[in-house]
This record gives C-alpha cells, sequence and structure tokens, in this order.
C-alpha cells in the first residue's frame, strides 16, 4: 500500500535528481550541506503535505549526519574510499544483548537450548547484514558469543576440582589447569573484597 501510495513521491525525487531510499513509510534522503537538506525538507514535507494530503511526522523527521543515521539497522562511515555502509550501533547493541539474555544462566534454558539458539542467530543476521562492512562488529560478536559460552561453561562446572579434572582434559596439562583455577578463584575472590570496600 506505501508503495502504491508514495509511487508519486518517489518520480518527484528522482525528477529533482535526488539520492533517497525508501522503505514503506520511512524514507531518508541525502544532500551535501545542511543548508541543502532544510531546504528540501520543506519542499517535500509540503509536497507529501498537500500534494499527496498525507500526514508528515514532524517529531521523528529530522536532519543529521551521515553517521547519525540510521535505516533499517544500517548507518554510515567516512573512509578512503568515501561514504561505506556499516551495522548501526542500536543493532549492534541489540544483538549484543540478546546473546547476555540468552546466555544468562538465570533464563532456565538448558546448554543445549542456548547453544541451539546461539547457533540460529548469526546466519540470519550475517545475511541481512552483507552489504555492510562489518569486519570488526563480526569479529567482536564472535568474541562476545565465545566468552559468554566459557563463562557458562564455567560456571556448570561450580566446584574447583570439577573444574581443574575438566580442563585437564583440554589441555592434557594438570598443573597447568590447576593454576587456572586458582588464578581463577584468586581474583574472584579479589574482585568480591573489591566490592564490599567500595560499599
Amino acid at each position: 500500500m506505501s508503495n502504491i501510495v508514495l509511487d508519486e513521491l518517489d518520480k518527484k525525487l528522482e525528477k529533482r535528481g535526488h539520492s533517497y531510499v525508501r522503505y514503506a513509510d520511512d524514507c531518508s534522503l541525502y544532500l551535501k550541506s545542511e543548508a541543502s537538506a532544510k531546504r528540501v525538507a520543506e519542499s517535500i514535507i509540503e509536497y507529501i503535505e498537500v500534494k499527496l494530503l498525507l500526514k508528515v511526522n514532524r517529531e521523528k523527521t529530522k536532519i543529521s549526519r551521515p553517521t547519525e543515521s540510521t535505516l533499517l539497522g544500517f548507518s554510515f562511515f567516512r573512509s578512503a574510499n568515501g561514504w561505506e555502509i556499516r551495522i548501526s550501533e542500536k543493532s549492534v547493541g541489540r544483538i549484543t544483548k540478546k546473546v547476555k539474555d540468552i546466555t544468562n544462566r538465570s533464563n532456565g534454558l538448558s546448554e543445549k537450548e542456548w547453544i541451539g539458539k546461539i547457533q540460529s542467530m548469526p546466519v540470519g543476521w550475517v545475511t541481512y547484514y552483507t552489504i555492510a562492512k562489518a569486519k570488526t562488529v563480526m569479529k567482536s560478536l564472535d568474541e562476545l558469543v565465545r566468552t559468554r559460552l566459557r563463562i557458562c561453561q564455567w560456571k556448570a562446572w561450580k566446584r574447583p576440582r570439577t573444574r581443574v579434572r575438566q580442563l585437564s582434559k583440554l589441555v592434557k596439562s594438570k598443573q597447568k589447569a590447576y593454576e587456572w583455577v586458582t588464578a581463577a578463584r584468586d581474583i574472584a575472590e579479589w574482585r568480591t573484597v573489591r566490592y564490599y570496600k567500595q560499599r
């Protein structure tokens, strides 16, 4: 329905030579200066409200730099090659929170369940953002998932004796496993003391 109603707007923008992206009733125009943006914004809003008899949400309409704007989870950044597409900070924040929520031991999920949920997430997410420059984001997300899984496994082992036994199977060295478990225990105790001192 939006495409039918706003087809006339698309033709108007193309006729004026504007660079724009529209998804349903959400539209972003890209201009070279703030002055041009203000002038075009007033002109297009007037056209939409007077010619097309539609209502523009003024509160959601804004003029901003490409780095501050988002559309469908995408944003922009300037590189040596000019403006390029990136994943918006809000989108990164949402998936980061989702990973932490899934791997939170208090959510009642079993190890098999949260691993299954984690495995299904990256496929769709990476496919959706395939046009964006996101190597650093993907690397950070991979590191976050691995860290959260290690934390969950570490907590599941609970007792130091169990941790030493399980780590020994992985590193083939009981001495090294003992050193890591002891170091982790010391760090945990230090954080607890520090927390109480701060309070």
